[in-house]
């Protein structure tokens, strides 16, 4: 990829829009109980429910915790494109909105 490109496009991580099914599903196949997996993952037993209930979305580092224990994917690469290498949006300005006059031609 070339240089001019690399400013073009960035390569984000998000967690997968299905990941409280797919977390219960896994769980469940593994005849875990609730309390179980969050132990294994160092969470407190009611963010684990939130995260299945898909009420609570989990952060990258979580998301690679369930990951790991329960073999399963939930991080996937978003590419986000766009020319600008600023992530706010751009926002007009009065400045964008007024026509002044050149003041050097009276």
């Amino acid at each position: 990829m070339p240089v001019g490109d690399a400013l073009l496009k960035e390569e984000t991580l998000r967690v997968v829009p299905t990941y409280s099914t797919i977390i219960r599903e896994a769980r469940e196949r593994l005849g875990w109980p609730l309390e179980q997996l969050a132990y294994k993952v160092g969470l407190k037993e009611s963010q684990v429910r939130k995260i299945e209930a898909g009420k609570l979305v989990p952060s990258l580092k979580e998301a690679k915790l369930f990951e790991h224990v329960l073999q399963i994917p939930l991080i996937e690469a978003s590419e986000t494109g766009g020319g600008s290498v600023c992530s706010k949006p751009q926002t007009l300005t009065i400045g964008d909105v007024i026509d002044f006059e050149d003041e050097s031609r009276d």
